[in-house]
């Protein structure tokens, strides 16, 4: 999930976790282990279970106790300032009720290690949103119920009521075709084989966007595209 409907405005103290610096060849949950050399088969499903989890989780332990278990070390939040997840998190006190979230749309990279999440969210006063999270494979396994940890996450209000659809749709990157040197860039990530990447921007009046883009085999297609008007919670 996502946007949370609890918070009106947050400091913007904590927005220089936002600047990451792209690196090809990041591993943000450990390195040197036989994990990483494995190819993996890309499994959207695994994404769908784990947003499933997700929010099981926030309803029985807490919102915030969800959030700051799945958040990985480095994740990025809008809220709608970009703050780091586990920084912002520290302090925050579990609400009464967790709003409930379902993943309607799941996007992976090629090598099945990352994967863009994309769904609906309904909070206790039923106020409908929309959420968009970036989910990795963890190398270092640190809980035995999960292998999944977000990379960023963010979302807002609909301005309409929003239909779900019957299915959830899937699609993974492609894996043929030279994906060309990516130019390290602030508020910029990419998977680790370079077919998913997700950029983000966020305005001085909280106007904010998020992009995540698809390797197609010959370029980068957009394939979710969040664009939230200033003053929107």
């Amino acid at each position: 999930m996502h946007y949370n409907p609890f918070i009106k405005a947050v400091s913007t103290g904590l927005t220089i976790f936002a600047l990451v610096a792209l690196t090809a060849c990041a591993r943000p949950f450990g390195s040197g282990n036989d994990f990483e050399l494995k190819k993996l088969q890309p499994n959207p499903s695994g994404v769908v279970a784990a947003e499933i989890a997700f929010n099981r989780m926030a309803r029985e332990d807490g919102l915030w106790t969800a959030f700051r278990e799945l958040a990985a070390d480095d994740a990025v939040m809008l809220i709608p300032q970009a703050v780091n997840a586990q920084e912002w998190l520290k302090a925050k006190t579990d609400p009464a009720t967790a709003p409930q979230w379902e993943a309607e749309a799941i996007y992976m990279s090629c090598d099945g290690r990352t994967a863009a999440s994309q769904g609906g969210f309904k909070n206790e006063a039923a106020l409908q949103g929309y959420f968009t999270t970036i989910w990795q494979r963890r190398y270092d396994i640190r809980a035995a119920d999960a292998d999944w940890k977000f990379l960023f996450d963010h979302g807002g209000f609909a301005g309409e009521t929003r239909t779900k659809p019957d299915f959830v749709k899937t699609r993974i990157a492609s894996c043929k075709g030279a994906v060309p040197a990516q130019v390290p860039q602030a508020n910029t990530r990419m998977s680790r084989d370079q077919t998913l990447k997700w950029t983000w921007d966020v305005k001085a009046d909280t106007a904010r966007t998020l992009t995540v883009s698809l390797w197609n085999g010959s370029a980068y297609e957009t394939v979710i595209q969040d664009d939230i008007p200033a003053g929107t919670p």
